[in-house]
């Protein structure tokens, strides 16, 4: 829509690109935010933005296929083939709760463990939304200092008589950096914050399903039993595996022929 504007209402769209606007702006609020995070902090921050556009699940299809499997392993004291699904398992978390049934772990304290680790997760992510929170206000801030810089410059040039090109010039710096700062800030950090916050209550979601199922598993439950608390995630995945009527009985086939 920006774009489109641009586009529309000017003669000359390139007047839109200021680089020194830019500079201050993106400058400061990259440096603003070096100071305020440590640096494995932001780089997290940026990676977690990058999973979200590629739209990464907190637990694959074919993980969760996995269940019903290890579910019969379990009963029938196959600790081997468990061990083989670990090794195709592509979640940690999975792969940690399938590991602590091997070891033998009471299913409380699997249960235990694995409540630690979601909290640990959950404290990160969280973290690196507030890094898009902070940022969102930096941005306004730095784009109304270079406002302050262009109009500072602007009235020196008139009280040495500077032709309206040299006015121009500066009162344009003023403008744009104040809308870089606009656009920036409530047109990409923040919105990313609210989606970063968003997936991790969905992932927080799943974990807690997750955690019950190897905590079914580890209490010695059969596959059956293991499908149906499961299937609460599988209901979730719509784009993979269609909408269904979250309250109907899942049939074990219609589990194992849908993968991510």
């Amino acid at each position: 829509m920006f774009v489109g504007a641009v586009l529309l209402t000017s003669k000359t769209p390139l007047i839109y690109l200021n680089l020194h606007g830019a500079m201050i702006v993106v400058g400061g609020t990259i440096t603003a935010s070096l100071i305020a995070f440590p640096f494995e902090l932001l780089r997290g921050a940026f990676a977690r933005a990058w999973s979200l556009v590629k739209q990464d699940h907190a637990v694959s299809v074919k993980d969760l296929q996995r269940f019903v499997r290890v579910a019969g392993f379990r009963q029938g004291g196959g600790v081997l083939k468990i061990e083989e699904e670990i090794k195709e398992t592509a979640s940690p978390f999975v792969r940690t709760g399938f590991q602590l049934i091997i070891d033998g772990l009471p299913p409380n304290d699997i249960e235990s463990v694995l409540e630690l680790r979601m909290r640990n997760q959950e404290l990160v992510e969280r973290n690196e939304a507030l890094v898009f929170k902070t940022m969102a206000t930096f941005t306004p801030a730095f784009g109304l200092a270079a406002t302050l810089i262009g109009l500072v410059n602007m009235l020196f040039l008139m009280g040495q008589g500077a032709t309206p090109q040299m006015v121009g010039a500066n009162m344009s710096l003023a403008l744009l950096a104040t809308f870089y700062g606009v656009v920036l800030a409530n047109g990409f950090l923040r919105p990313l914050a609210t989606k970063i916050e968003l997936k991790t209550q969905d992932r927080m979601r799943v974990m807690a399903i997750v955690t019950e199922a190897i905590r079914c598993i580890a209490e010695g439950r059969g596959p059956g039993h293991v499908r149906e608390v499961l299937y609460a995630i599988v209901a979730s995945h719509g784009d993979e595996v269609g909408l269904r009527d979250t309250l109907g009985a899942m049939s074990e086939e219609y589990l194992y022929k849908h993968e991510a």
